[in-house]
């Protein structure tokens, strides 16, 4: 066939869904013991998506599962919706994926015997808790984020539910503080600009 030529569009590649060189073949710890407190804030984007409600008949502080073929599922709705929906923005839309899939789940084959640990490595989930953002995106309208979160809330195994990071109120005072700021700036750049234009008069 015939080979491409260098600056040819590649598809876009798909996230990864395990990692690259595993410690151990598979993990009997299956919940991560360390609880990290910040995974709750977005530090990216503008919105996110956030987990809310475990699996029914469960506590609100236990962990839940999202697997790999979930968390690119979700991906996927996310970007269809943000970049071709029915209110996606014209510009380029980025989007940050807090979780990784860094769990095993193994399953054991038929008819196997009595006993732990001899289940095989099925696949590659993330452990999620109440609470954790799962996705955060900028760049996009408020109708499209609401649209896309609910396409993407259709595909999780779990309750999530779309926040945003809030804006900063300002008083009057500070508004007036920073226009001046931004006026001095101005004036200073001109006084530079213009002190440069003399300078290279006088060279001449």
């Amino acid at each position: 066939p015939p080979l491409l030529p260098l600056h040819a569009p590649r598809p876009p590649s798909a996230m990864k869904t395990q990692p690259n060189n595993p410690r151990w073949r598979k993990l009997f710890e299956r919940f991560p013991a360390a609880v990290d407190h910040t995974r709750h804030l977005l530090h990216h984007g503008e919105f996110g998506l956030k987990a809310v409600a475990p699996y029914p008949h469960r506590s609100s502080r236990s962990t839940m599962m999202l697997t790999a073929p979930q968390i690119e599922t979700m991906r996927r709705a996310l970007m269809k919706k943000l970049r071709d929906g029915p209110a996606a923005s014209k510009t380029k839309v980025r989007i940050w994926a807090r979780v990784f899939p860094d769990r095993t789940l193994t399953k054991l084959p038929l008819e196997s015997g009595m006993g732990k640990g001899k289940g095989a490595v099925e696949m590659w989930a993330a452990a999620v808790r109440p609470g954790v953002v799962i996705f955060e995106w900028s760049d996009s309208s408020v109708r499209a984020a609401e649209i896309a979160a609910q396409y993407a809330a259709d595909r999780a195994p779990f309750k999530v539910k779309l926040v945003r990071r809030p804006r900063m109120e300002l008083d009057d005072d500070t508004r007036v503080g920073l226009a001046m700021m931004k006026h001095e700036k101005a004036a200073i750049a001109e006084l530079a600009r213009r002190g440069a234009g003399a300078a290279e008069a006088a060279e001449l």
